[in-house]
């Protein structure tokens, strides 16, 4: 991988990235894993921040992955720092490099230039929001994460509602939720806020409330994508025959 990012070998890059992926997995698909892995997730971690942003989305994939399992099993351990440094989400590689714009370069900048990032990929998503799930969160002092927050008052259900869930309880999420209207509902993001709710519920001892929340939050969403009918012009009228006089009858049957 080293070798990779000396040469800008974009191949080589993505065949290290795979290979340490499958020699990780025995050792990450345990159901109890050793405080042991915090070195050697630790060690994987900093070649995939030598090697910079990711070349590749499989390489974003498998950087968000292994930070995910580093603060898992360092929040389990006892590893402040490793936890506080996963969720800093500092690491390059957990951005790709944006293929559609690898081209572009921005007005001004100096040759040479970090290349456009694309979108944060669905396991970068996935990682905020578990790190945004744990009690601690704002302990942890990441800029990242409370940037991340700070997007429920834009219109972002998941960030809105998951830190409610282990601070103020699932009330105070759904609460939240709801209150975010049609702006939520319509929100890619909104049925995954709710079964986060839901899961919630269920590990905190009010799933009873779940019917009326569900109905509540179904009937929001289907309100906020139904598809407005399309009103087509009413077909004209039938125009009455014509009826020629006899006269002119004749005159056209002698025609034909």
């Amino acid at each position: 991988m080293e070798l990779a990012s000396y040469h800008d070998d974009k191949p080589l890059l993505q065949e290290s990235a795979l290979r340490l992926g499958n020699c990780l997995a025995p050792l990450l698909t345990v159901s109890k894993k050793s405080p042991m892995l915090v070195s050697a997730l630790a060690q994987c971690l900093l070649a995939l921040h030598d090697a910079g942003s990711a070349r590749a989305p499989a390489v974003a994939s498998l950087a968000a992955s292994l930070t995910f399992e580093l603060a898992s099993v360092a929040r389990s351990a006892g590893e402040a720092g490793a936890a506080a440094y996963c969720s800093s989400l500092t690491l390059p590689a957990l951005r790709s490099e944006d293929e559609h714009h690898l081209g572009d370069t921005p007005k001004g900048a100096a040759e040479g230039a970090a290349a456009p990032l694309a979108p944060p990929g669905p396991e970068l998503v996935a990682l905020e929001e578990y790190l945004l799930g744990l009690p601690e969160w704002k302990d942890l002092n990441s800029e990242a994460l409370n940037a991340r927050a700070g997007a429920g008052a834009a219109g972002d259900p998941c960030a809105a509602v998951i830190p409610k869930i282990p601070v103020e309880g699932v009330a105070a999420a759904f609460a939240a939720l709801e209150a975010g209207g049609e702006a939520f509902a319509s929100h890619p993001a909104y049925l995954r806020a709710f079964a986060r709710v839901a899961e919630a519920a269920i590990a905190q001892g009010a799933a009873a409330e779940l019917p009326g929340w569900s109905d509540t939050a179904l009937g929001a969403f289907k309100a906020a994508v139904a598809v407005v009918p399309v009103e087509y012009p009413a077909p004209p009228a039938e125009e009455a025959p014509v009826v020629l006089p006899a006269e002119e009858e004749e005159a056209v049957a002698a025609l034909e």
